[in-house]
């Protein structure tokens, strides 16, 4: 019933607000480009954090700006490619006319709007905003669309690289741009120092659906068989506040696994990341950030989600992959190969 009301909104929604721009575009070496990033993902952001840089780098005089939510604004503020950036709260759709009415001013030349599916909000910010050209993912159908990516079976950041390319961008560096903290560097540094765990495991057991969670029981037995499998590794888990305690609490029952306790912010596991050589986690987000920073990583993913995989997966050579059908809670730490911790050639 739930997916029928939804194609009926999309629907109403597309009758209402889907209409053609219907406006001149000139190109110029100064465009003004606006990117839709408010869906609050982080991993959305790692895997399109070149787009940024490399509009810069084809459009230096460029005013290039973003959407964001509340939810990753902390990482678009140290952007240095970014001249602006504007939040809106996604649960109120009056945020949305706001921000559209304030942005419909600027008379941007190029938005980029890529969502898989496009909400009405969504739809509503674009139409509120009226670039002169509006660039979607597989949109073709929707008359507000100019250009569109229409290639399938593409990684998110190819979409992206796609995007740019329409936007006149050319010799696209795809390589992740992974934002960095001082301050958490500076903490994290001095945690790492004390515990000696320079080439560590990361482990991360906590993905954003509930079938992506590790339970208590099987995170003590996970790092069980991981300590005894790997005696001479050492481990941190990644943490935030509503599990830290939980975490601490496991780890205090093995001498080679570590919490972090004053980890807060994406950016305090992005600095300890930095500092280890394998990932393992079962959250996107995190698996975008390990691969931006060059780092083995074993991956979990859904095995009846294969569009999901082929738009998230690591995206990168060093990277093995283990399969659930439910829920994370099946994967064994046995299957781990020791061949997948090796590193080769470190920093």
């Amino acid at each position: 019933m739930k997916k029928i009301l939804q194609k009926i909104r999309l629907f109403l929604g597309k009758l209402c607000l889907d209409h053609s721009n219907g406006q001149s575009f000139q190109v110029t070496d100064a465009p003004k480009i606006i990117v839709l990033q408010q869906d609050g993902k982080i991993g959305d952001y790692i895997v399109s954090s070149f787009i940024f840089r490399e509009l810069r780098k084809q459009y230096p005089k460029a005013r290039l700006d973003v959407v964001c939510s509340y939810g990753n604004l902390q990482l678009f503020q140290d952007n240095e490619f970014i001249d602006n950036f504007y939040t809106v709260n996604r649960r109120k759709v009056c945020s949305y006319v706001k921000i559209g009415r304030q942005l419909s001013h600027q008379h941007y030349d190029y938005l980029i709007n890529l969502p898989v599916l496009l909400r009405n909000r969504d739809l509503l910010l674009t139409r509120l905003i009226h670039a002169k050209v509006n660039i979607g993912y597989q949109k073709s159908r929707y008359k507000i669309f100019d250009l569109n990516v229409v290639e399938d079976n593409l990684h998110f950041s190819e979409i992206y690289r796609k995007a740019i390319e329409l936007c006149g961008v050319e010799s696209v560096n795809s390589d992740y741009l992974v934002p960095l903290n001082d301050f958490s560097e500076q903490n994290v540094s001095g945690f790492i120092a004390d515990h000696h765990l320079q080439h560590a495991i990361a482990i991360n057991f906590f993905g954003a659906a509930n079938s992506r969670k590790f339970s208590e029981d099987s995170i003590a037995k996970f790092l069980s068989v991981m300590t005894q499998n790997f005696p001479q590794k050492k481990f941190i888990l990644l943490s935030f506040p509503a599990v830290s305690k939980s975490l601490q609490s496991i780890a205090e029952r093995f001498p080679q696994v570590f919490v972090y306790s004053s980890s807060k912010t994406i950016f305090d596991s992005i600095a300890l990341i930095k500092y280890c050589d394998t990932v393992i986690s079962p959250d996107t987000s995190i698996i975008h950030i390990a691969a931006g920073l060059g780092k083995n990583i074993v991956a979990f993913y859904q095995e009846n989600n294969p569009k999901n995989l082929q738009q998230w997966h690591p995206n990168t050579p060093r990277s093995h992959i283990l399969y659930f059908k439910q829920t994370v809670n099946e994967i064994s730490a046995h299957d781990i190969q020791p061949e997948w911790l090796e590193v080769s050639d470190r920093a």
